[in-house]
């Protein structure tokens, strides 16, 4: 199944449930304007990272898992800076498999039986699909380099059609010493779809695991 098959699925669980998508449902057109928003996102991640080492974390590990936080910020600024493309962007909550191992495993049911009062912490996977396919992900990369491959570096923004190809996007100066991650081995496969679904099941405030 194509990752839109799946998004447009997930997006119907979500109108199913009545949580309101982020913005309608429509094909992606790439021009000059979204690398321009690829670009801006990547200056968003160094002072997000400086304020989790001013708070005390380990800024990498912590940083890689707070995927919920990071793209709903993004969200709301790309509404103020890049309205066009946020009235294409979606908040997308599921899972992501790397040489076919799942992270964040995540399920419809599992998201129907998950009570924010019950659970402290989100579990699953958060990033943004603009149109249907296209995937922009700041903190997934960041994750698999901490947790996975014991990297403690940025391990990139995530950027691309899902099925055609994804790449990893550094800004100039936080490009790391060691070999990047191979995107061909990773794929995404959403849950849900939008803002509100999370809210309607996370706590306010979405700490990592």
């Amino acid at each position: 199944m194509s990752y839109k098959d799946e998004f447009l699925r997930a997006a119907s669980f979500s109108a199913s449930r009545n949580y309101a998508l982020d913005a309608p449902l429509s094909q992606l057109h790439l021009d000059g304007s979204l690398q321009v928003a690829v670009h801006y996102c990547a200056t968003f991640i160094e002072p997000w990272l400086e304020q989790l080492d001013g708070l005390g974390f380990d800024k990498f590990r912590q940083f890689g898992v707070e995927c919920a936080n990071v793209h709903v910020s993004m969200l709301d600024k790309m509404h103020k800076l890049f309205p066009g493309i946020a009235a294409m962007a979606n908040l997308t909550i599921g899972e992501f498999e790397l040489d076919g191992k799942t992270e964040f495993s995540l399920t419809q049911d599992d998201f129907l039986a998950w009570s924010s009062e019950e659970a402290p912490t989100f579990s699953g996977h958060t990033w943004l699909t603009i149109g249907y396919d296209y995937i922009l992900d700041l903190t997934g990369a960041t994750y698999l380099n901490t947790r996975i491959r014991s990297v403690d570096d940025f391990g990139g923004l995530i950027k691309g059609r899902h099925d055609e190809k994804l790449d990893v996007f550094w800004p100039y100066d936080m490009r790391p010493e060691r070999s990047p991650l191979k995107m061909k081995t990773l794929t995404y496969h959403p849950v849900v779809v939008g803002r509100q679904a999370l809210h309607a099941k996370a706590p306010r405030r979405i700490d990592g695991q």
